[in-house]
């Protein structure tokens, strides 16, 4: 039989995030124009100025591969966590709740989730070897044999995540989500193996620096804009492709 490969799901573009954002009830009008200048300008997705897609980075994919491993599915960047703080925004804007009630129930929430990053640390850069082995075509297994079951846990952990499913947790508590990953605490061994895998790929101390000091430059020739007349007066939510 001939052998076919699963082929991945085209880019989204621009208008189709935006859509989606205000679908699962992320951001507002005025956070949801500047989003994607964001993220771009972050490096954690690219955007093709004539089809208006979306593509992430390795970069990109490493955080959010991190944060679905040390998070859940239902963490950080899923819809449900910017959803939720969104309601509860809205509904003590309608009088319906307090203000302490909501600030205290969003400072539960990220505690927990700081407390569980502090004991990760070895999570992102072994996150990031991974994509730049993947970006590169090196062998992830050979140079990480941790770093590639993390991100193949990853991957897998996002595919079987629906967003019709998310909808569903969008107003609950974090109590009431499913629950956390199992994960170790990172120790010295698992900081050596993660550096040790950045620097197969190419993430040394000179490349760091250089990369830093091209990034220092770019950002001093960008133009500046002027205040008055209300800056770039971005206002709608998206171009390229509609629905």
């Amino acid at each position: 039989k001939e052998r076919k490969e699963t082929e991945p799901p085209e880019l989204m573009t621009e208008s189709e995030l935006l859509g989606l954002m205000e679908a699962h009830g992320i951001g507002t009008d005025a956070s949801m124009a500047t989003h994607v200048e964001t993220v771009v300008k972050r490096t954690y997705c690219s955007l093709n100025e004539d089809t208006r897609c979306l593509k992430p980075s390795p970069l990109g994919r490493a955080v959010c591969h991190a944060l679905v491993i040390v998070d859940g599915d239902y963490g950080l960047c899923a819809p449900p966590v910017r959803a939720s703080i969104e309601r509860d925004c809205d509904s003590v804007a309608r009088g319906e709740s307090l203000k302490e009630a909501a600030v205290n129930r969003a400072l539960r929430l990220f505690t927990r989730k700081y407390e569980r990053f502090t004991t990760q640390a070895h999570v992102l850069p072994l996150m990031l070897a991974a994509a730049f082995a993947e970006e590169k075509d090196k062998d992830l297994a050979a140079i990480s044999s941790k770093a590639s079951e993390m991100w193949r846990k990853a991957m897998m952990s996002t595919a079987a995540v629906k967003l019709e499913d998310l909808k569903k947790h969008g107003g609950k508590a974090d109590s009431d989500l499913p629950p956390l990953p199992d994960t170790v605490v990172s120790d010295w061994e698992m900081a050596k193996e993660a550096l040790a895998a950045l620097e197969q790929v190419g993430f040394t101390r000179q490349a760091g620096a250089e990369a830093r000091a091209a990034q220092e430059k770019a950002e001093a020739e960008e133009p500046k804009e002027v205040a008055a007349g209300g800056g770039k007066g971005k206002g709608g939510k998206g171009k390229g492709k509609g629905k």
